[in-house]
């Protein structure tokens, strides 16, 4: 079973491109992902995309403290339907993006070895604490613990909360 999040989109009044993008994306996962459960969630102008999703969560109003710290409130709650679901692994990526690859959860599940946890392949950074949030794939349970709100503020960037929190995982 696949289980895509796609998440860190917000979207004011006068960002009618954003809506563009995000719709275009969510054509292209769905096309590219006919069998995976995709959830997504954001904030602000909602796009129109309920049928390329399986769940969809989006605030009307812009929660502006979650705008470059990582939206742990809202991939936190993608994360609860994920595991309520019961998916055992997640694929984790903004809901702007476009992955060339088609069926990117079967991709990603190849990539990770027996003895790792997580696939992570951006702005990661270990020397300043820094885990890269846009694109991940690993076990539901530990990204659950990775975007725990509760150890999240204060925060200069999500990236070092992530970085915290996954951290604290390892032995």
């Amino acid at each position: 079973m696949q289980c895509i999040l796609l998440s860190h989109v917000f979207i004011r009044d006068n960002e009618q491109d954003k809506l563009l993008a995000v719709e275009f994306a969510l054509r292209h996962w769905r096309e590219h992902n006919p069998e995976a459960y995709i959830i997504v969630t954001g904030h602000g102008l909602r796009p129109n995309i309920e049928n390329f999703c399986n769940h969809m969560i989006w605030q009307k109003e812009i929660i502006e403290e979650e705008i470059h710290k990582g939206h742990p409130y809202l991939v936190s709650k993608g994360l609860d339907i994920a595991e309520q679901k019961g998916f055992e692994n997640v694929l984790k990526s903004r809901c702007d993006t476009v992955h060339t690859k088609k069926n990117m959860f079967g991709f990603a599940q190849s990539l990770l070895q027996e003895d790792k946890k997580m696939l992570v392949t951006q702005q990661t950074r270990l020397v300043k604490q820094e885990l890269g949030d846009l694109f991940l794939y690993g076990s539901t349970s530990l990204m659950k613990k990775m975007f725990n709100i509760n150890n999240w503020y204060p925060t200069k960037s999500g990236l070092n909360s992530l970085a915290n929190n996954f951290l604290a995982q390892c032995e």
